[in-house]
């Protein structure tokens, strides 16, 4: 999306806005990873925010790159979101 932003001025993806993501650095999961075989809480640990909605991560990249258009498909409940070039 970035990329798409910053080169083509535009963000075009196929799914709805309200698709929910849930990003994680590979240095977080490292170290969440490393700290749990050192000291093991037991049960299952979850170590994602609760996500954010394709809307909101688009939203903040528009806000740093600029001028740039948002669209949106309409693919509800898909699994992915699709990169589109348009």
């Amino acid at each position: 999306m970035i990329e798409q932003a910053d080169k083509e001025g535009h963000i075009s993806l196929g799914c709805t806005p309200e698709l929910t993501r849930d990003y994680i650095h590979l240095d977080d999961a490292a170290e969440a990873i490393a700290r749990v075989a050192l000291d093991p809480p037991g049960g299952i640990i979850n170590i994602g925010t609760g996500g954010m909605t394709m809307q909101e991560i688009a939203d903040a990249i528009v806000e740093e790159v600029g001028k740039t258009t948002l669209q949106f498909g309409n693919a509800r409940g898909a699994d992915r979101a699709i990169n589109r070039k348009g």
